[in-house]
């Protein structure tokens, strides 16, 4: 006899089972004791091919940014911070999930401050986690593409995401069609950013000789705590190293070279100029207010205590001795193990600028790198604008994003989209 029951539970499971993909769908994974995970699904608009199209996921900056707010509203989402449509929203021929990662950023908590991670393996580990669990709810993800998008200290989110997820593929643990990573303006070695600010803010003459003299006593500094590993004190000097660059430079934007706010100069030192800075992006009205009224309302899960960005301070405390470590290793580990790895720089961020990117990566030592470097660097334009350079080899690339700052499709969203076409096959 089938009975109210019963219906309901075959219905329930098919929704919680679903092969198809909606148009938005958003919700929270209790990755492990007292830490959940919040993520937010946009199918594509090209719903005729949506079912075939790839999944991306992006991962924000900080740590502490949050990409459901930061990236979604700011950068490549369906909607601006207006609530307007974006022209060159992701979303275009691609599902997107973005995700509020590590614990206690944006809309995802802990309900115990032992919750939060401290390491950026704990951070992998735990992105494997969700995306089990999204899995099970939608099995269609298994074997569509899968690429994984990030933004600034994303990148060390995104490589350890990658490392733990092919971990688990070897494993047979998880079951995905994992295609690869894009490392955008990424701090996957933070000291060959720091020794090549000067020489970066020189040539573009925003600092004089002296002011490049001032820069690499800091930089020293800074180098000589990351050379006896000592990570804490690293971090705590790269803050300070920031307000001489301020100093030196007369308020130079760390995002966008060509913007400068003299008149904000910041008088605090060590972790809370560290933070100051980097939340300075991720944190502010009217984003802030968006995100605790119209859109917690919209989403009706966030439970009573959770405030969105309230926790980004903790998150970064927890991680300031990753902080400075170099991946530079795990990029080796993903290029060896076949995976697709896209370097993509903007041209005017200092933060992780371009000069900065090179360095490290001229010290993988990944076999085939050589090759990858005398390899032809091609322009990609877009009705005869040249948006782009383009340098691959095997399943390594690297773009050169012209007249881009820090979060490039913010800054250049055609150049952003033509990115995310060409990287994933549309």
């Amino acid at each position: 006899m089938i009975t109210s029951f019963t219906v309901f539970l075959v219905v329930f499971i098919c929704l919680a089972h679903s092969q198809t993909i909606p148009d938005e769908d958003w919700g929270y994974v209790s990755i492990r004791a007292n830490a959940n995970l919040f993520w937010w699904l946009y199918g594509s608009q090209n719903t005729a091919k949506r079912s075939q199209q790839p999944l991306v996921i992006w991962l924000q900056g900080g740590p502490g940014g949050s990409g459901c707010g930061f990236g979604n509203f700011q950068e490549i989402g369906p909607l601006d911070i207006n609530l307007q449509p974006r022209q060159y929203t992701w979303i275009q021929n691609a599902n997107v999930m973005f995700i509020d990662s590590p614990v206690g950023t944006g809309f995802s908590y802990v309900t115990q401050s032992s919750a939060y991670c401290t390491t950026d393996d704990q951070i992998g580990v735990d992105l494997v986690s969700m995306l089990k669990s999204f899995l099970t709810k939608y099995p269609i993800f298994q074997t569509l593409p899968l690429w994984i998008f990030c933004e600034s200290y994303g990148g060390k989110e995104a490589t350890s995401f990658a490392v733990a997820l092919v971990n688990a593929l070897n494993q047979k643990t998880i079951t995905v069609n994992f295609k690869g990573v894009s490392l955008g303006d990424s701090w996957i070695s933070p000291i060959d950013f720091i020794n090549t600010y000067g020489e970066y803010l020189y040539e573009t003459s925003e600092i004089d000789s002296v002011g490049l003299e001032k820069m690499r006593i800091s930089a020293q500094a800074v180098t000589n705590a990351v050379n006896t590993q000592n990570w804490s004190q690293a971090t705590q000097l790269w803050g300070s190293n920031e307000g001489v660059i301020e100093q030196v430079s007369n308020g130079v934007n760390f995002y966008n070279i060509l913007n400068r706010s003299p008149n904000q100069l910041s008088q605090k030192t060590g972790l809370d100029r560290a933070y100051e800075r980097i939340s300075s992006m991720y944190q502010a009205d009217p984003l802030t207010t968006l995100m605790n009224g119209p859109i917690r309302k919209k989403l009706g899960i966030i439970p009573a205590n959770v405030t969105w960005g309230d926790s980004s301070s903790a998150v970064f405390n927890n991680l300031h001795i990753a902080f400075m470590q170099p991946y530079i290793d795990r990029v080796d580990f993903l290029l060896n193990q076949g995976v697709n790895v896209t370097v993509y720089s903007g041209n005017l961020d200092l933060i992780c600028c371009t000069p900065g990117t090179i360095a490290w990566l001229n010290k993988l030592k990944w076999a085939d790198y050589q090759n990858f470097v005398t390899a032809v660097r091609n322009p990609v334009s877009v009705n005869g604008q040249v948006l782009a350079f383009y340098r691959h080899y095997k399943n390594l690339a690297m773009w050169n994003i012209l007249g881009a700052g820090h979060m490039v499709p913010s800054d250049q969203a055609l150049s952003g989209l033509t990115l995310l076409d060409r990287i994933i096959g549309q």
